[in-house]
């Protein structure tokens, strides 16, 4: 008898501390492309080519629509939503002025997103150097504007 009670409320203090965690998880903002599951799976092992020529009126066809869908972050992640956040990103597809890349607020449960909200996000930057490129750039141009101040480079002699 009390081995059954101890067993009860162990699982009731385990079932409730697992879901106070998950209200308790914060917000998380990702930016990237929706995908739908289908695609991403035929096209994992090139997903980060083939999510540039992705197109919204292939993540809204009806196979595609019913595996769910994803987000490709720009960190290079795929991050599947469950099913109750695939279908608010169906709805928002179907809206005339929605794109595939998007800024969305979630909550990360297990492996997958519970989608807070989403929007359209800034397009896909194709061959734009990156915040953090552009910063490297500017660093290493003055890194060797300092190595090179105040030296004389010594040229090789004439024979």
């Amino acid at each position: 008898m009390r081995k059954s009670i101890l067993t009860i409320l162990c699982a009731t203090f385990f079932v409730l501390s697992f879901s106070l965690s998950i209200f308790a998880q914060e917000n998380i903002t990702l930016k990237g492309t929706v995908i739908d599951n289908k695609c991403a799976e035929a096209n994992k092992a090139n997903l980060s080519t083939f999510i540039k020529t992705h197109q919204k009126e292939c993540a809204m066809m009806p196979a595609c629509a019913a595996s769910g869908y994803a987000i490709y972050t720009n960190e290079k992640l795929l991050m599947k939503f469950d099913k109750e956040s695939s279908a608010k990103v169906a709805e928002f597809l179907k809206k005339s002025d929605s794109t595939l890349n998007v800024t969305v607020v979630a909550k990360q449960v297990g492996s997958e997103l519970n989608l807070v909200s989403i929007k359209n996000g800034p397009a896909a930057a194709e061959n734009k150097p990156g915040v953090m490129e552009q910063g490297k750039e500017k660093l290493m141009g003055k890194g060797a504007e300092e190595m090179m101040k105040g030296s004389k480079p010594k040229l090789p002699g004439l024979p």
